[in-house]
């Protein structure tokens, strides 16, 4: 059964390897790849990154990088999510 292989990058450097189950929807992977970046943040980070599009101070720490596979979040150190 495909699963969902989750995987942490500094840099171009793979980190560490994590696999969730393939029965999980892409927008639940998305919440599990914006809490491992949020593991990386500030507090004062995360609630910029919180806000609204277009809200003066808005930062976008936990916005989804491009649109396609694999499903990828934050900047360095960041986050990928493929089905395998």
């Amino acid at each position: 059964m495909a699963k969902w292989k989750i995987t942490s990058y500094d840099s171009l450097q793979e980190r560490e390897v994590w696999t969730l189950p393939g029965t999980m929807s892409e927008s639940q992977v998305e919440a599990v790849l914006q809490r491992l970046v949020c593991s990386t943040l500030t507090e004062q980070e995360i609630i910029a990154a919180s806000m609204p599009v277009g809200e003066p101070g808005r930062a976008p720490h936990l916005d989804r990088v491009g649109g396609g596979i694999p499903i990828s979040f934050g900047g360095n150190r960041h986050f990928t999510g493929e089905r395998k």
